[in-house]
């Protein structure tokens, strides 16, 4: 929203050629605030996939493997080629060659690199601070500097917090004797409790039902202490964490084309794989789509024009191409708008 408001363009401008310069400039600030938060969304999603069983014990199921190659996909669909190599690398485990060891294959798991490293998301979060100052070079009479650029600093910062929030929570275990010392307390409290219900005349209800009640609600806050431990993982219980993607995905999309915004011809819709879970499309930079195809054989493109969810009524479908750009729109080329050399073109002069 800020990056929306704030990147003026060259409505200000009078000038046909300084016109044209800034509304490039506006649409790589706009293109790149879009790819950026998306591709951390993502990562936020892959950390979680492998936070504990990867990089805390060294290996994840061939299952989760599959998702995580899906959203590495979509990483490089988002990213420029420069950027993924180093988003590649720090998510610190082999994609190309099959799994090694003695039964790695057979049990259905693949290694992971449990050295401690920089983190995908913190690259990302480094991307978006790197647009902030870029964007704070020129902004010509945006505002953006004096308006939006502390806001978006905090923003950028809060998105950090989360990411630590999450981590945290997915590889900080319970400890181990706490849950033995839980286990035995409860153990030995539903074991003496029926002793002290020793006499008759208190009826069925005190004597049966009621530690009974007791039991089961007991067992139960345990079960779902145990279930919620980490929400942010794939079961029925977890958060849905790739649908509220998918739906910050589309509306970030609306918002660009109830704006007339050239750079939403820089984006490209994708139909994902069947197997992928909770998401049946992506966004997608135009020029790196051939990219994401090597990657993703069964991601094919798609003339979507709604996005809808399983679970709310066919009004609420979201139109993804209510607005439409003339040929000669700003970007509609496919152009890379978002490349540094557009930004950095009169400091090498200089």
């Amino acid at each position: 929203m800020q990056y929306m408001v704030f990147v003026k363009g060259g409505q200000l401008s009078e000038d046909p050629k300084e016109k044209y310069e800034w509304d490039m400039q506006a649409a790589r600030a706009k293109t790149d605030a879009t790819r950026l938060l998306l591709a951390y969304c993502v990562a936020f999603k892959l950390h979680s996939r492998v936070a504990f069983e990867g990089y805390m014990k060294g290996k994840i199921e061939t299952g989760v493997m599959e998702q995580v190659k899906i959203d590495r996909g979509r990483l490089r669909g988002l990213l420029t080629a420069e950027e993924f190599v180093l988003v590649d690398r720090a998510l610190q485990m082999d994609f190309d060659s099959p799994p090694e060891g003695i039964g790695c294959v057979a049990e259905g798991y693949h290694p992971v690199n449990t050295e401690p490293a920089c983190r995908s998301c913190h690259l990302i979060i480094y991307f978006m601070f790197c647009l902030n100052r870029d964007t704070s070079l020129f902004t010509k009479k945006w505002g953006w500097l004096e308006r939006a650029l502390n806001l978006a600093d905090v923003q950028v910062g809060l998105l950090t917090r989360a990411f630590e929030a999450m981590d945290q929570n997915v590889c900080t275990p319970l400890p181990l004797p706490y849950g033995h010392l839980c286990k035995m307390l409860m153990f030995l409290f539903l074991f003496t409790f029926p002793f002290c219900m020793n006499n008759p005349d208190d009826g069925l209800f005190l004597n049966i039902i009621n530690p009974m009640i007791i039991a089961i609600t007991m067992f139960g806050m345990d079960s779902i202490s145990t279930e919620i431990e980490d929400p942010f993982g794939d079961d029925m219980n977890d958060f849905e964490v790739t649908r509220i993607i998918m739906a910050i995905e589309s509306s970030m999309f609306e918002l660009m084309l109830v704006s007339n915004e050239p750079c939403t011809d820089n984006f490209v819709w994708i139909q994902a794989p069947k197997d992928y879970q909770d998401c049946t499309v992506f966004l997608c930079l135009s020029s790196e789509m051939r990219a994401v195809f090597e990657m993703i054989p069964d991601c094919q493109q798609t003339q979507v024009r709604s996005v809808s969810f399983p679970d709310r009524p066919a009004s609420s479908a979201i139109n993804v191409h209510s607005v439409g750009h003339s040929a000669n729109t700003l970007g509609a080329s496919g152009a890379k708008l978002w490349h540094y050399d557009q930004w950095d073109w009169k400091f090498r002069d200089k």
